[in-house]
């Protein structure tokens, strides 16, 4: 974490980001499934990378510290931005939202500024500051916002900076465009479109269509190796995880969890824990696995956990928890 200063006014407010189940699941997809946002930053800002690009995921977590009116300084404030990468030379500040709630310009100034400065070159006299590109997703929110988000520079002698978030509307694209460019991060933020009537226990036949529509794709782009199983798990877990939140458990939940997982993720997870049969034991070793792990995923098995989930969300080799979980069914 990367930790600045910066004096405020007594009673100036701060422009915080409020955290929902839509922004988790974009965040949480950065650190599992970094190389899937490769050609989301190809469509947005109209580059060409390869699919194995190799990138760097950077710090999304800044603070300033205050300082009060009589000079005391104050706790470190923190400060969370959405997704933030470098590819080659260039850094991608890409920011999610699920509406639009009028402060997102100026938390988006702010994140930049903070990035650029993580990432200055200066030396005696000088400064280089670098700019990083931004871009707004927005979810579920598009009524009559501009196709940018336009941030005015003003510096002294007359000199003015417009500085550009491209705003990029889920609402605006098809499902065939967001699967013929492999825009996989979005598919997961597909099925809001139909949150109204799920929420009220109406289920559109069209988000039956659509759900089917991208777990044939999506197992499409595995079977042609774009994809692969791991990358396959997370996405389908994700779609199902939206789902969960839009339908808080009513009559539909499981049928449409059921469209997207089931069967398909269980067979995917088997043949994820027999390839890591191999080299299971070997990253256990190597990452200095002991008995305290293997209570920690004893406990959650025994609690309920699926041995895929403990996989996915705690960062435990397939094979350390197939172990575990054989080791619980012989006792």
């Amino acid at each position: 974490m990367n930790i600045h200063f910066r004096s405020s006014p007594a009673g100036k407010e701060s422009y915080l980001k409020r955290s929902n189940d839509y922004d988790n699941v974009f965040k949480t997809m950065k650190l599992k499934t970094k190389r899937l946002f490769i050609p989301v930053i190809n469509n947005i800002f109209d580059r060409n990378y390869s699919f194995d690009e190799s990138i760097t995921v950077l710090s999304s977590e800044s603070a300033y510290v205050d300082e009060s009116p009589d000079g005391k300084i104050t706790e470190p404030h923190q400060l969370e931005s959405d997704y933030r990468i470098r590819i080659g030379q260039a850094t991608y500040l890409l920011e999610c939202q699920s509406y639009d709630d009028n402060t997102i310009q100026i938390r988006i100034t702010e994140y930049a500024f903070l990035s650029s400065i993580d990432e200055a070159e200066y030396g005696p006299g000088w400064a280089h500051i670098k700019m990083p590109h931004i871009a707004i997703i927005y979810i579920k929110c598009r009524e009559g916002l501009p196709d940018t988000t336009d941030i005015r520079l003003d510096f002294p002698g007359d000199i003015t900076v417009v500085y550009s978030a491209k705003n990029i509307f889920l609402q605006d694209l098809s499902k065939e465009y967001i699967a013929d460019n492999r825009l996989y991060p979005y598919i997961p933020f597909y099925i809001t479109r139909y949150e109204k009537e799920l929420s009220r226990r109406i289920l559109p036949e069209a988000a039956i269509r659509d759900l089917e529509f991208f777990k044939d794709r999506i197992l499409n782009d595995f079977n042609g190796h774009m994809i692969d199983q791991r990358e396959v798990i997370i996405l389908l877990g994700f779609v199902n995880k939206i789902i969960t939140h839009i339908t808080d458990g009513n009559e539909l939940e499981e049928r449409l969890v059921n469209i997207m997982g089931g069967v398909v993720i269980e067979t995917l997870y088997d043949k994820a824990i027999n390839e890591g049969k191999a080299i299971g034991l070997e990253q256990g070793i190597e990452r200095g696995y002991n008995l305290r792990d293997r209570d920690k995923i004893r406990e959650m098995l025994s609690n309920g956990k699926k041995p895929r989930e403990i996989v996915e969300f705690c960062n435990y080799p397939a094979e350390l928890v197939s172990e575990v979980q054989e080791s619980l069914k012989n006792a």
